[in-house]
C-alpha cells in the first residue's frame, strides 16, 4: 500500500484518521479499495517500516490503528501510551471491518464538529458573562481584551515552539506542518476563551469591592482572592471543561508555589495569563492606581521601561525583603517571550514606525504610560480603552 499522507490543504477535523499496519500489501490494498467504494470521509495512513519516533508522531492523530494479525513487539510499548482505538483483523473479514469502520467514523466525526461548535457555545457564554461583568466594573471587558491579546501573543510562539520541540525531529515528514498548525490552534482558542474568561467569578464579587480606590484590607484581598474558584466553578457547572477551569482557577499561582492556592504544578496556559494579567495590572490605570509617586493608599502605574524591568525581575529567582524569603512569580521562558516583544515594540514606536505596532497599539504618552483606558478622579468614571474597547474575537481556524 503506497503512503498516503495527509495533504496540506485538508483539516484534519474533517476525515476519520486510520493508520494500516500489514507487512502484507495484500491487505493494505484490499482495504483501501473496501473504503473507497463507500461513503467514509477517510485518510489511511501507513504504519509499516516508520521507526518509534515518527511512529509516535502518526499515531498521536489517528482515530484508530488496525493491525494485520498480531500487533508486533518492537511497537507495543509505544501504543501503551497512546489514547487510541485498536483493532487487529485480517484479509478474511475485512467486509465486515469496513462496515465497522463506517459506523465508528460517522460517530467521531460526528464528535469532532461538535466539540467545534461546542468551543463556539463556550466564546458565546463567556461573552455574555464578560458584558454583565462590564456593567458593576467597566474596567473589566478592556482589561479581558488586553490579556488576551497579550497572551495570544505570548501563546503563538511559545506553543509552536513547544511543537518543534516535541517532535521537530520529524520535520520534513508530510503531515508535520498540517499537524503543528491544528496543535498550534487548539492551543491557541483555549488561551483566547480562558483569558477572556479568567475574571468572570468577579461577578461573585460585591461591586462596592470591585470599585474600591484603595488597598484592600487583608480581609477583604481574601474575598477578592475567590474570584478564580468562583469563575471556575462556573465554567465546570455550566461548560463542563475541566481543563478550561482548571486555567481559570489557576491563573494567580506562582512559580515559587506561593500563589493564590500554593500549587507548584499547573498548566502553561495558566502561565501565560498570570504573565499577561500582571503585565496588564502594571500598566494600566483604575480607581485604585496612580502615576503619581505617592503610593500611600494607590498602587504606583508603571511605564512600559518600568514594567519590563518589574517583569524581569518577577520571573527570576530573587530576594524579597518585603516577605524574607526568595521568590518567583513568574515563568523565565514566557516572560521573556513578552519582554522580548515589548523591546521591539518600544524600538518601533521610537523610530516612528507605529504601523508595526501591535501590542502597544494604543500608544504611549510622553512619559512612557501605555495610553490605554482610565479612571478620572474627578468624574469618578472609567474611560475605555479605545484600542481595545471594539474587540470582537473569534476562534482562530
Amino acid at each position: 500500500m503506497p503512503m498516503n499522507p495527509i495533504k496540506e490543504q485538508r483539516k484534519i477535523a474533517n476525515k476519520y484518521i486510520i493508520g494500516c499496519y500489514s507487512k502484507n500489501n495484500e491487505f493494505g490494498e484490499k482495504l483501501q479499495s473496501s473504503l473507497n467504494s463507500t461513503d467514509t470521509q477517510y485518510e489511511l495512513i501507513n504504519l509499516n517500516n516508520l521507526d518509534p519516533e515518527v511512529l509516535s508522531l502518526y499515531l498521536s492523530i489517528l482515530d484508530e490503528a488496525i493491525f494485520d494479525g498480531k500487533v508486533p513487539e518492537d511497537i507495543s510499548e509505544t501504543l501503551k501510551t497512546m489514547k487510541l482505538f485498536i483493532r487487529v483483523a485480517s484479509i478474511t473479514n475485512i467486509e465486515s471491518l469496513v462496515g465497522s469502520i463506517q459506523e465508528r467514523s460517522q460517530i467521531i466525526l460526528d464528535l469532532k464538529k461538535e466539540k467545534n461548535f461546542e468551543r463556539e457555545k463556550d466564546l458565546k457564554f463567556i461573552m455574555q458573562i464578560v458584558n454583565i461583568l462590564e456593567n458593576k466594573d467597566p474596567y473589566t471587558r478592556d482589561h479581558s481584551a488586553r490579556v488576551a491579546k497579550y497572551s495570544l501573543a505570548i501563546g503563538e510562539e511559545f506553543f509552536n515552539n513547544q511543537y518543534d520541540e516535541l517532535y521537530g525531529k520529524n520535520q520534513g515528514q508530510p503531515q508535520y506542518e498540517e499537524m503543528k498548525h491544528d496543535y498550534v490552534v487548539q492551543k491557541l482558542n483555549l488561551t483566547m476563551l480562558a483569558a477572556w474568561a479568567h475574571d468572570i467569578g468577579k461577578n461573585s464579587i460585591a461591586q462596592s469591592l470591585l470599585a474600591k480606590d484603595s488597598k484592600l484590607t487583608d480581609k477583604e484581598f481574601d474575598i477578592m482572592k475567590m474570584h478564580a474558584d468562583f469563575g471556575a466553578t462556573m465554567i465546570r457547572k455550566i461548560l463542563g471543561d475541566e481543563e478550561f477551569a482548571e486555567i481559570v482557577e489557576n491563573h494567580h499561582e506562582r512559580i515559587d508555589g506561593q500563589g493564590y492556592h500554593n500549587l507548584e504544578e499547573f498548566s502553561d496556559i495558566s502561565k501565560i495569563i498570570a504573565i499577561s494579567d500582571s503585565f496588564d495590572a502594571m500598566t494600566t490605570a483604575r480607581n485604585y492606581t496612580t502615576k503619581s509617586d505617592d503610593v500611600k493608599d494607590k498602587q504606583k502605574l508603571l511605564t512600559i521601561p518600568e514594567a519590563i524591568n518589574e517583569l524581569q525581575v518577577s520571573s527570576h529567582p530573587h530576594f524579597d525583603l518585603e516577605k524574607n524569603r526568595m521568590s518567583q512569580q513568574l515563568d523565565t521562558t514566557l516572560t521573556q517571550i513578552l519582554v522580548n516583544m515589548l523591546k521591539r515594540e518600544l524600538s518601533l514606536i521610537q523610530e516612528g514606525k507605529t504601523d508595526e505596532v501591535t501590542l502597544l497599539s494604543g500608544g504611549l504618552d510622553e512619559k512612557g504610560f501605555l495610553k490605554a483606558g482610565f479612571w478620572n478622579d474627578k468624574t469618578q468614571e472609567y474611560s475605555r480603552d479605545a484600542s481595545v474597547w471594539d474587540s470582537s474575537p473569534k476562534l482562530i481556524k
